[in-house]
């Protein structure tokens, strides 16, 4: 039984937003040139290759945010919005001007967002999520997200000038920062979403035009404002190419969709598992990005759990399973114990989501009154 998402994905964010005001209207009130920014350091929490960082709001205690290049305005749980000073950009809009908030010493008052219920979103996660911080809050300053080094800068300046090698120019597609790359020899527009989980993405139609190495299959059930739907991913014949950086046959994923979306604008986007490898700086202002790779790297197999979770107060329970692989005998409501030794309430996300190396997890779960252990294999669903 399908019930729920295999893999979290930020784009609930993005597509919240989305009932906002479009971008083009949202009104930013001296926030950006009065943000206090030298140069800051901010720790980086990854989450299945998405980036999390404590935020302060109203000068309280630090609250964990995700930082999504692909939401183009900041989110914030009703929650924290309920005991934090906040007010009207204009007195029609949905939007809000939030005051006293840093990440960590860069000082970013009268960010700019919306206010949504971010409920899903913690039990996909497993942390306490309080908001998003998106692109906008960044458009006065350097962004530098430092995935090997799991860091995050901010810092006056600007880039070096483009040399279409490290250093491209930097865009903006309905909102989102894009650069220009080449996919299977033809040139994209492509869209930098560090929301994303998923390696490359396209639109549905796209999809099916692509040359593949083998048959796509669903890899994940992902959870969207505007209903459930199954990715399905497969490997390219041919490369992605990042100024001089070239990827061989990554992995591409689409949401399967119930209406034709042939006549909409192709959107190609990249996501988590590929900006990993890279030290990325976004420069709004001048319109440069620039990517810095330590190593050669590919596109990594994708697995599976086969499962997926789902956390209350409680801990975390079993949500779901993919059609035709293994259960292990595992159903839908059973409770986690422990994964691998640790105990249920001590963990996130992470512990559900194989890496490249791992075979197998090792899980201790109850039904009704029965505990039992199972050890469930890992599947490469696309090799």
């Amino acid at each position: 039984m399908v019930t729920k998402s295999f893999a979290w994905t930020l784009v609930l964010v993005a597509c919240a937003a989305c009932r906002t005001p479009r971008a083009s209207t949202v009104v930013t009130p001296e926030r950006s040139e009065r943000a206090d920014v030298g140069r800051h350091v901010c720790p980086m929490r990854l989450l299945h290759n998405v980036p999390f960082t404590l935020v302060h709001v109203d000068d309280g205690p630090p609250e964990w945010f995700a930082v999504d290049t692909g939401a183009p305005i900041s989110l914030f749980d009703q929650r924290l919005a309920s005991r934090v000073r906040h007010r009207p950009v204009s007195a029609d809009s949905d939007l809000y001007a939030f005051d006293g908030v840093s990440m960590g010493d860069a000082r970013l008052d009268d960010v700019v967002g919306a206010i949504a219920n971010l409920d899903d979103l913690r039990a996909h996660t497993g942390i306490a999520l309080a908001g998003i911080i998106g692109i906008s809050t960044f458009q006065h300053m350097l962004l530098t997200l430092d995935y090997p080094g799991k860091q995050i800068v901010l810092e006056r300046g600007a880039l070096p000038d483009v040399d279409q090698r490290d250093v491209l120019v930097l865009t903006l597609n309905n909102y989102h920062p894009a650069i220009a790359v080449r996919l299977l020899g033809e040139p994209r527009l492509c869209e930098l979403d560090s929301g994303s989980a998923f390696f490359l993405e396209t639109n549905a139609s796209a999809f099916t035009a692509l040359p593949l190495a083998a048959p796509s299959r669903i890899v994940a059930r992902i959870n969207t404002i505007s209903g459930d739907a199954n990715a399905r991913s497969a490997r390219l014949k041919g490369t992605l190419t990042i100024g001089t950086h070239v990827v061989d046959d990554p992995v591409v994923m689409t949401q399967e969709q119930p209406v034709d979306d042939s006549l909409l604008e192709v959107v190609v986007r990249v996501g988590g598992p590929l900006l990993k490898h890279f030290v990325v700086t976004l420069d709004l202002a001048s319109g440069k990005a620039r990517f810095v790779a330590r190593e050669p790297f590919a596109a990594e197999p994708v697995r599976t759990l086969g499962l997926s979770f789902l956390r209350d107060a409680s801990g975390w329970y079993v949500a779901g399973a993919l059609p035709g692989l293994p259960t292990y005998g595992v159903e839908v409501g059973d409770r986690v114990v422990s994964v691998d030794g640790a105990p249920s309430m001590s963990l996130d996300a992470e512990a559900f989501y194989p890496s490249p190396t791992d075979l197998s997890r090792r899980m201790v779960l109850t039904r009704a009154d029965r505990t039992f252990e199972v050890t469930i294999a890992t599947t490469v669903v696309v090799p």
